[in-house]
């Protein structure tokens, strides 16, 4: 009799490995691998691939049309334009138009000011998905980077600032002359192969802005802000574009031009913490519900936050300093306490800083840092505690800003917003503070990046190294862990779980939970 055959699959994105084991006649035999190997799928052989991209062409045309409609509303709401005016045909060269407006050669009327918004809806410029890329990954070289490195160099040749003016350059458009010298039937431009960085653009368009609100009245600044905002929306301007007909999602980011929805990919799978599960079912329990509403107030309070969060960040340094030993001994309670708070000051430790505050305790005792640190090349991200003092540490910001300027940097780089030295430069001189230190840093890292970067380091946007993904607890257990471990206590491994009747694991306790 032949001994039955088993069939193993490891499906993944871009292969599958098999293997064919024949199990073993007796107990006291090895199963027989009869044949084992791996299907390797070349790039884009997806049956779905060419689906993927119409699909994502058509919700490329649709953005810009919605985006279009937008502006529309807005600039009909406010008066600039008419219904009618915003359903006349596009300029045939909208880009020279601002070109001649950037150079102060021509004030913008309202329905020229409109085809110039219309053109830049459909060329925003290119950012590099800054809202859809991780901060921890690096995807490599694209041919989207190609095509920015052919604009700087177009921008380099001409000698121009601007996408519009590196445009008419490169088509041949007079820049001297108050009219198109010749019609531009086709985009042209189109086929110039280039993707300018979407700061360069957003300069421009606010430029133009300002420069047309001295010949429209009801270009204000609030209608500017409306337009290339590049923070979240207050209620207060939703509430006055609903009431202009332009209703935005919550997760709609920025003004209308260059605004854009905050992908969800952290928040498509939000796990629940075991032990707040189980303490809420419990506790649901007790007051009279039935298990479904029990388990429903469970599944409700018992959401994980998202790793980027102070209280993750804490846990996470907290189970380092759990680990680390001094002989065979966990680190005494103060010297726990005296790290955690060096990490809030500095933002981060490194595993040299640590090496040497515990070296400084115990002198004369072996610790295990070293091994600790290099085991895995991404083990000391552990440590870093708040990732925008870290990033303006690292930078060498962070002593040249005054604390109002410290304040701002922190808020704007902790809620995702853009931030760049040039940035904070400014915010210095606007409130009166001395910027000398950090005009002579700019200059210095200028000079020294120039080579090696394509923008100047000064309008470089600061990224910090957030942590992505999902905390393993709810805030509440985090929190708990910190004081533990703070306190001197050693996290041993989590004893058997145990299940819930709805099927939820739970521990025991909760000191014992991390491994």
């Amino acid at each position: 009799m032949n001994s039955p055959l088993t069939f193993s699959f490891d499906i993944g994105y871009a292969s599958i490995g098999w293997a064919v084991v024949q199990a073993a006649l007796s107990s006291e035999l090895d199963p027989k691998i009869l044949g084992c190997g791996v299907v390797l799928f070349p790039s884009d052989d997806c049956l779905a691939s060419k689906r993927r991209e119409y699909r994502r062409l058509r919700r490329n045309i649709r953005s810009r049309r919605v985006r279009i409609e937008r502006l529309a509303k807005l600039l009909i709401g406010v008066g600039i334009i008419s219904e009618d005016e915003s359903q006349l045909p596009g300029h045939p060269a909208p880009f020279y138009l601002a070109s001649e407006a950037l150079q102060g050669h021509r004030v913008l009327s309202p329905v020229e000011l409109w085809h110039v918004l219309r053109w830049y809806a459909h060329n925003r410029g290119y950012d590099n998905n800054a809202l859809w890329s991780s901060n921890d990954t690096n995807p490599g070289e694209t041919k989207e980077d190609d095509k920015v490195k052919h604009a700087e160099d177009l921008m380099e040749k001409h000698g121009t600032q601007t996408m519009a003016a590196t445009i008419c350059c490169e088509l041949g458009l007079a820049s001297d002359r108050t009219q198109v010298p010749r019609p531009v039937d086709t985009p042209a431009y189109k086929t110039l192969n280039t993707a300018f960085p979407r700061s360069i653009v957003h300069d421009e368009v606010h430029q133009i802005l300002r420069q047309s609100a001295t010949g429209i009245p009801q270009l204000t600044s609030d209608v500017i802000n409306f337009i290339i905002q590049d923070e979240s929306l207050q209620a207060g301007q939703r509430e006055q574009l609903a009431a202009w007909g332009i209703r935005l999602p919550k997760r709609f980011y920025g003004g209308l031009l260059f605004g854009q929805l905050i992908p969800r990919f952290d928040n498509r799978i939000i796990n629940s913490c075991p032990i707040t599960w189980a303490h809420v079912y419990e506790d649901s329990l007790q007051h009279g519900l039935t298990e479904e509403q029990a388990k429903h107030q469970a599944d409700k309070l018992a959401k994980v936050p998202s790793a980027h969060s102070p209280e993750y960040y804490e846990y996470r340094m907290a189970r380092v300093l759990n680990n680390l030993r001094i002989g065979s001994q966990p680190l005494p309670a103060k010297l726990r306490q005296q790290l955690m708070e060096v990490a809030r000051t500095e933002g981060k430790l490194t595993a040299s800083s640590l090496s040497k505050i515990v070296s400084s305790w115990a002198p004369d005792q072996e610790t295990n840092i070293g091994n600790y640190f290099t085991l895995h090349p991404d083990s000391e991200k552990a440590l870093v505690l708040d990732p925008a003092v870290e990033v303006l540490q690292r930078t060498g910001l962070w002593e040249t800003l005054s604390q109002g300027a410290q304040r701002i940097a922190l808020n704007r780089l902790r809620r995702g917003k853009p931030c760049t030295p040039q940035y904070l430069l400014d915010q210095m001189r606007s409130h009166g503070g001395s910027t000398e230190q950090l005009e002579r840093l700019i200059e210095k890292e200028s000079k020294k990046n120039k080579k090696k970067q394509t923008t100047p380091w000064g309008t470089t946007p600061l990224i910090p190294k957030n942590a992505t993904g999902r905390a393993p607890y709810a805030r509440p257990v985090l929190k708990q862990v910190v004081r533990e471990v703070l306190a001197g206590m050693t996290l041993l491994a989590p004893p058997k779980a145990i299940n819930t009747p709805t099927g939820k694991t739970k521990n025991k306790t909760v000191v014992c939970i991390v491994c």
